[in-house]
C-alpha cells in the first residue's frame, strides 16, 4: 500500500484540528469555571460531574473536529484530483 500526499495532509489536518479543539476547550473551561480543566478525572478536587462533562464535551468536539478535517481534505482532493 502506497502512502499518498493526501494521506499525509489528512493526518496533519486531523492532528491540527484535534490540538486546536483541545486548547480552545481548555481555555473556555478555565474562563467559565475559574478552575483548571479536569484533564485527569482521578485528580483530587475533580468531581464526578466535572469529569463526565469534560469527557463528554472533549470527546464530542474532538470527534467533530476530526470529521470536519477529514471531510475538508477529502473534498480538496476530489476537486484537485
Amino acid at each position: 500500500m502506497r502512502f499518498r500526499k493526501i494521506d499525509a495532509l489528512m493526518m496533519i489536518g486531523v492532528l491540527a484540528a484535534s490540538m486546536t479543539t483541545r486548547l480552545v476547550l481548555e481555555r473556555v473551561w478555565e474562563e467559565t469555571t475559574a478552575r483548571p480543566a479536569p484533564k485527569n478525572p482521578a485528580s483530587p478536587g475533580v468531581t464526578w460531574g466535572e469529569a463526565l462533562v469534560w469527557g463528554a464535551t472533549a470527546g464530542l468536539l474532538a470527534g467533530l473536529a476530526r470529521t470536519i478535517a477529514r471531510r475538508g481534505v477529502s473534498e480538496l482532493d476530489a476537486r484537485n484530483g
